[in-house]
């Protein structure tokens, strides 16, 4: 008697199979737990609202590239830290800094930034520069410690407790400073230009 095959059960088979080769989830190491803080005390109410909205979205749009996922805890694998301001509150002029940290140690950097009536987007978006450039230091950094617990096992030897992030006021000498001192700058310089103040 001959061998009956549902045609059904092919394609599903065959679907599955795709799947399993083409999905960029399957068969890779989980993805790298970020948290990211945003610093905008300066910015008015519905500024600083429109950057929080802005910045949800964002991120949302970049984890699954980045291989990242979004924790609540700052005991995160991968720390981000976003500071927006405004130095002089009568002018439309921002000041954007931004730090990530993967196990306590400094990862990646951006350098400040003045912008002049940028939008949320664009403020968010230079914030975010360093993100994936970040993420993928971050999956090496991953890799590499992986690499390295198992020699130890390996070899018997013992390993230090790993690094905590710092807290809030850890940050300070990360960004905070760099971030006062271009404000401070961009503040002195704009207390002549009167042609900048927003009516």
């Amino acid at each position: 008697m001959p061998l009956k095959i549902d045609p059904e059960l092919v394609l599903a088979a065959a679907l599955i199979g795709a799947l399993g080769f083409s999905s960029p989830a399957w068969g890779q190491d989980p993805p790298v737990s970020a948290h990211v803080e945003l610093v905008a005390d300066s910015l008015p109410t519905d500024t600083r609202a429109a950057v929080e909205v802005e910045l949800d979205g964002q991120l949302a749009a970049a984890v699954d590239e980045l291989r990242l996922i979004v924790v609540e805890s700052e005991s995160a694998e991968l720390f981000v830290r976003v500071e927006i301001g405004q130095p002089n509150p009568k002018a439309p002029v921002y000041v954007v800094h931004s730090v990530a940290l993967y196990d306590g140690d400094v990862l990646e950097r951006g350098d400040a930034r003045t912008c002049l009536r940028c939008t949320a987007a664009e403020l968010v978006g230079a914030g975010l520069a360093i993100l994936p450039k970040a993420a993928a230091r971050a999956l090496v950094a991953r890799d590499e410690v992986d690499g390295g617990e198992a020699s130890v096992r390996q070899s018997g030897a013992g390993r230090g407790p790993r690094a905590m992030p710092p807290g809030p006021a850890g940050y300070v000498g990360f960004a905070l400073g760099s971030l006062g001192l271009v404000g401070a700058v961009a503040g002195g310089v704009l207390l002549d230009r009167d042609d900048l103040r927003v009516g």
